[in-house]
């Protein structure tokens, strides 16, 4: 049994060799490491080039430019010689028993897919959160799969490439994905579709086998673009293929696409004000993004219920199409966010948002 483990590598000098460690502990050793550097500046590159010269027999590495981790995981798929494929981000790693317990899962089960849980790490290893998948643990054949569709459509704990182990032959690997390398967000599910559509047995485990690192210092130093909204609607575009097929209507689609309008309202309302905010400008070119067809048509009959109040007034009004309510909604809320955050710690409190 031997795994192909791909590795797309831009700018994260300060974490590959943890990243690339991780998997030079496990006991199990049949694998192959295929490191994708993606045209990065910094002296990531010449980090893989090391880690190929002190280990040749199982590292390798992909020099191109840069062109997205779409591009960098499909170049990576294509020279995988495995018989199972696990994704890993340069800047996670993976516990010690990772390889171990997947062997012994996959010759207990001889599942298509396994999809485990994951650690969210900050500095210093802290643990901020610890997640697993929505539903229950055990095997799902083709008989009861339509429990993974319904997941799908209402979470997001099965979409992540980095938390599945993957049987090669159910893997398009020369499906042309390059008219989409622009997807900033939501690349994994893209390339999960295909894959839990096509296997045919899907492991659950509960067992956290990844650690996911995110930097507690650059928390707040994302907001949405045009592009990533471009990529959101991309992504769900392809999920509305596979809804149709799975027999789902297109109600269950219209959850996904207003849970995903209310979270980049909710982006709005962040960064309104403060050193990180949208200017004008930036506020236009989303507002004017959300007001066309292709999503207008997916919130008209979503009602956001689980939502903040604030948040339900937003998306209510933007819904209705009383724009300029919606932006005196935004602003007052944006106000009010960023005087209660100056109030009770400035800039040492951290915002928490859930995507």
């Amino acid at each position: 049994m031997k795994f192909s483990i791909l590795i797309p590598v831009y700018n994260v000098e300060s974490f590959l060799s943890r990243c690339l460690d991780s998997i030079l502990v496990q006991k199990i050793q049949s694998y192959e490491v295929i490191l994708v550097n993606d045209g990065s500046t910094d002296s990531s590159g010449s980090i893989c080039d090391r880690y190929v010269q002190d280990y040749p027999l199982q590292f390798q590495v992909i020099h191109k430019n840069n062109e997205g981790l779409l591009s960098a995981r499909r170049v990576g798929l294509s020279h995988a010689t495995g018989e199972y494929v696990c994704f890993l981000d340069s800047d996670d790693y993976w516990e010690p028993n990772y390889l171990e317990i997947l062997v012994a899962e996959l010759e207990k089960h001889n599942p298509d897919v396994i999809i485990f849980g994951h650690t969210l790490v900050g500095n210093s290893h802290r643990i901020l959160e610890e997640n697993h998948p929505s539903l229950p643990e055990g095997l799902y054949g083709n008989d009861i799969k339509q429990m993974i569709y319904a997941t799908l459509l209402k979470d997001t704990s099965l979409n992540s490439l980095c938390t599945k182990c993957i049987r090669r032959e159910v893997i398009d690997v020369d499906h042309d994905y390059s008219s989409m390398y622009y997807v900033s967000m939501g690349e994994d599910l893209l390339q999960s579709l295909p894959i839990l559509d096509k296997a045919e047995t899907v492991l659950i485990l509960h067992t956290r086998l990844y650690n996911y690192y995110q930097n507690e210092k650059s928390i707040t130093q994302t907001k949405l673009t045009v592009k990533d909204i471009n990529s959101t609607v991309t992504v769900l575009q392809e999920l509305e293929t596979y809804v149709l097929k799975w027999g789902y209507n297109q109600e269950a689609l219209c959850q996904r696409y207003g849970l995903r309008v209310v979270f980049i309202i909710k982006q709005l309302v962040l960064y309104r004000f403060g050193k990180n905010a949208y200017s004008s400008e930036e506020q236009s070119q989303v507002i004017e993004r959300l007001k066309q067809e292709d999503i207008q048509q997916f919130i008209i009959n979503y009602n956001p219920v689980s939502a903040s109040l604030s948040l339900r007034l937003c998306f209510l009004s933007f819904r209705k199409k009383w724009y300029n309510l919606f932006r005196m909604l935004v602003y007052s809320f944006g106000l009010l966010y960023y005087g209660r955050k100056t109030l009770i710690g400035g800039k040492k409190r951290k915002i928490k948002y859930e995507d």
